[in-house]
Parts: structure tokens; sequence; C-alpha cells
């Protein structure tokens, strides 16, 4: 799933991506992490965590990896959200790997002043 967030400028001269972070920080479960790095599109943070499965088509009892990445968007005015899930728990790393690529892998395709 991709979101884009618009959160206007950034406040006290600190990176949106560092704010998500902060936020996030305090709620980490044994199980999470959050890390950050930067692409050439940019800084980001990446926040793995477990969940359960949606109820609404009987997955309640079922753990469900979920990895959000947080991207500085192009102009500093807000993130844009990646997020990948999947069931299969067990295969974090190779998850995990897989997502990173893609995202180590993007870029801002822009006109004008703003592309980067």
């Amino acid at each position: 799933m991709l979101f884009w967030h618009d959160l206007g400028p950034e406040v006290g001269g600190q990176a949106h991506v560092v704010r998500i972070a902060d936020r996030i920080r305090p709620t980490l479960g044994e199980h999470d992490t959050l890390v950050g790095s930067e692409t050439p599109a940019g800084p980001f943070v990446r926040h793995a965590h477990l969940e359960r499965g949606a109820a609404d088509v009987g997955g309640e009892d079922l753990a469900v990896l979920v990895l959000d990445y947080w991207l500085a968007a192009p102009g500093g005015r807000g993130v844009v959200q990646l997020s990948f899930s999947t069931p299969h728990v067990g295969a974090r790393d190779a998850i995990t790997l897989l997502a990173d690529n893609v995202v180590f892998a993007t870029a801002w395709v822009l006109e004008g002043a703003d592309a980067r």
C-alpha cells in the first residue's frame, strides 16, 4: 500500500521522518524494530511489527508481519508511507530484504525545481 501524508512545513527544523520515528519508538513491542537509513531518494525509517489479521476475513488468530516505510516526500512538506504485509512471519528476514530492496530502488520523478 502507498499513502501520501501532507504534513505541511517541518516544525522546529526537525524532519518529518524523525518526528514519526520519535512517535513510534515508545510503542515498540518485543519483536518490533525501528531503523533509519538513506536512499538516493532521501531519508526513511522502517518500522517492522507484528499485527493480527483482519477479523472480517477470519484472520484474527493469524499473526501478520507489517513493514511500514516512512520516506521523506519531495519538498519537505510530508512523508510517503509504503506498507508491506504478509502472514509469512517465519520468512521475516527474506521478506524484509525484499521490501528493503524495493525501497532502495525508489526514486522521485518530478518536473521542475523540486526534482531530486
